[in-house]
């Protein structure tokens, strides 16, 4: 085990457009104490810590603490926030925690755009941004790196090179850009991925035309781009590639943040059901013990040995993600995240 992907808290101070909690019917919370206790006292020598998961991070009373326990076991730790209430007292806890990376989460370069998406004030978010950016210049540090998250879709596709200009004046050093993965019927229609959107696009253009508008705005700033297009022979998962695992705030164990929690989305044209996949829970056995129970599912993952779904004339076995005509379980052979086509950090 290498990775981490950290849930602290299911709970947000936003309601997005584009959020999980549209399709799911799961009971809020915080990771408590003694859970966290526990899986600090489990976890070996990591690589890195990402706190993110499916809830606002700074919404956790006890982050600074968190940080400061997991800085003590691994080499890289960072953040995924909206960063509505990175204030003043969070920015400098910050910089004396010692967190290595922050990643913003900002979908619009229009205070308008950016409301029906996110429902947030974007002027807040920018201003949040350059006082952190004023404290690291001021106590001359280097931490935490700071990057931005932009999750593409039709509603914001045309603003995205206006943002990457208000970034990069605010000292932004990267970039992530993912697709949307539709939670509900209404953000179907916003995908900028798969053949029905190819073909809706003047002159079918080659795919990686969808973004040379925003590689001419980069300059040098490093950015990953995610695709467009299903491609069978590229798929492997990442979080198995990455030797991570996933824990929640109950102290649950999945292969990947998304098998975390059960939940409809849409792959393409239909609707799927996610079923969780628990390998363990830390307050029943050892994190060692579930690292080692999931090899030969991790294995399976790394090979990427799953049917091609997308591509294939389709059976109600893909309505769900429970078993794949494979007989494989969980059933990975849509993946979105396989594929490049969503990313995560």
């Amino acid at each position: 085990m290498q990775e981490l992907y950290l849930e602290v808290t299911t709970r947000c101070n936003l309601n997005c457009r584009t959020c999980i909690r549209h399709s799911w019917q799961e009971p809020l919370g915080d990771m408590d104490g003694g859970t966290f206790s526990l899986l600090l006292q489990n976890l070996p020598r990591l690589q890195k810590v990402q706190i993110a998961g499916l809830g606002e991070p700074l919404c956790h009373p006890d982050l600074m603490a968190m940080i400061e326990g997991l800085k003590r076991k691994a080499n890289q730790v960072e953040l995924i926030s909206n960063g509505l209430l990175l204030d003043r007292e969070t920015a400098l806890s910050f910089l004396e925690v010692g967190l290595d990376r922050l990643i913003l989460s900002i979908d619009g370069a229009e205070q308008e755009t950016y409301r029906q998406i996110r429902g947030g004030s974007l002027g807040k978010v920018l201003a949040n941004l350059e006082r952190l950016i004023e404290l690291k210049k001021g106590r001359g540090c280097s931490h935490p790196q700071i990057g931005c998250e932009l999750v593409a879709m039709k509603d914001n596709i045309d603003e995205l090179p206006a943002l990457i200009k208000l970034l990069q004046g605010r000292g932004v050093e990267f970039l992530i850009v993912t697709n949307v993965l539709p939670y509900t019927t209404e953000m179907k229609d916003q995908v900028l991925y798969g053949e029905d959107f190819l073909r809706s696009l003047p002159g079918r253009p080659d795919p990686a035309a969808v973004w040379e508008h925003i590689l001419k705005e980069l300059g040098d700033m490093p950015v990953s781009l995610p695709a467009i297009t299903w491609e069978h022979g590229g798929r492997y998962c990442r979080f198995a590639r990455r030797r991570a695992l996933a824990v929640s705030f109950t102290g649950e164990a999945a292969p990947c943040y998304p098998l975390l929690h059960s939940y409809t989305c849409h792959i393409f044209d239909r609707e799927k059901a996610i079923h969780k996949h628990i390998l363990g829970s830390i307050h029943h056995e050892s994190l060692a013990a579930i690292w080692d129970a999931y090899q030969p599912l991790r294995t399976q993952l790394d090979e990427f040995s799953f049917p091609d779904c997308p591509t294939c004339s389709g059976c109600d076995m893909v309505e769900e993600n429970l078993e794949d005509c494979w007989g494989n379980s969980p059933a990975c052979g849509d993946c979105l995240w396989a594929a490049g086509i969503i990313q995560c950090p």
